[in-house]
């Protein structure tokens, strides 16, 4: 456990950033607005129209959110250096490959009509009450000071060409990274990059990314705290007789027609005491 316990920072690190900066992207205004114009599609006296619209969560690991397929494509990654993993495993073989895809449109259109079938009838359905909404915390924008109270700090930081000027440099840069690699080019780096430089972009003014990303800042502290126990939970599982120690309880239980279930479970039981879904 010791040898893994800080093993994670990087992939941590990652982690905080995609969440960070898919925040600032969600609140800048053009984004918040398209949000707002999709949410307000569905009638509001028939919530299944909004679990087919919006309520598709349970495809996260099997797109760009999935960490684990962003991250076998990076020869850095530490799957690679502790040789869980001889190659980079690039993209097209796991997210853009047709198996997932497939996987993908069945799970979108069969449990988004499924959960909308399942939704109980108006009189059995419970509803938030509006109070209740009013306490959900809302990033707005700061208001763009006066000329004469700006200082030459708040020019600079209020100067809408930053987020243009890097924007284009980030896009052209990507445009020669993505012809360069491919599918093997998009990892959590690559994608990370993207988000930073659109949410600058989307802000235009940086003092609103910058606030925003002040706003942003409290939703970090789980992933910050839970990866270094994660990392610790992985090297028991790695150095330790735990995991064979399991598996082999589950062996010698299995006949040649339960084998496939019972590796079903082990697999099960393996899961819930690893990273989430990300080694």
């Amino acid at each position: 456990m010791g040898k893994w316990f800080w093993a994670l920072l990087k992939c941590a690190m990652q982690m905080c950033l995609i969440l960070l900066t898919g925040y600032i992207v969600a609140v800048s205004p053009p984004v918040k607005k398209g949000l707002a114009w999709l949410a307000s599609l569905p009638n509001p006296d028939k919530p299944w129209q909004a679990i087919l619209l919006m309520g598709l969560g349970c495809v996260w690991h099997v797109g760009l959110s999935a960490s684990a397929p962003l991250m076998v494509p990076d020869p850095e990654s530490f799957l690679i250096k502790e040789g869980i993993l001889t190659e980079p495993i690039p993209t097209n073989r796991t997210i853009f490959s047709p198996f997932n895809l497939g996987i993908t449109a069945f799970t979108i259109i069969f449990t988004a009509a499924f959960m909308a079938i399942m939704h109980p009838r108006p009189e059995k359905t419970l509803s938030m009450p509006p109070e209740r909404l009013k306490v959900v915390e809302k990033w707005v924008p700061p208001e763009k000071p006066r000329q004469e109270e700006v200082s030459v700090a708040d020019k600079i930081s209020w100067w809408p060409g930053w987020g243009v000027i890097f924007g284009i440099m980030a896009a052209v840069y990507l445009v020669w990274w993505y012809s360069q690699k491919g599918f093997a080019g998009l990892t959590l780096d690559y994608v990370n990059s993207m988000f930073l430089f659109a949410a600058l972009l989307l802000h235009w003014y940086p003092a609103w990314f910058v606030d925003a990303a002040l706003s942003g800042d409290s939703k970090v502290w789980g992933i910050i705290i839970q990866f270094p126990l994660y990392g610790g939970i992985f090297g028991m599982l790695k150095y330790t007789a735990l995991a064979k120690t399991i598996t082999d309880a589950f062996v010698a239980m299995a006949t040649a027609p339960t084998y496939p279930l019972l590796m079903y479970w082990v697999a099960g039981t393996l899961n819930l005491l690893r990273p989430l879904g990300r080694v």
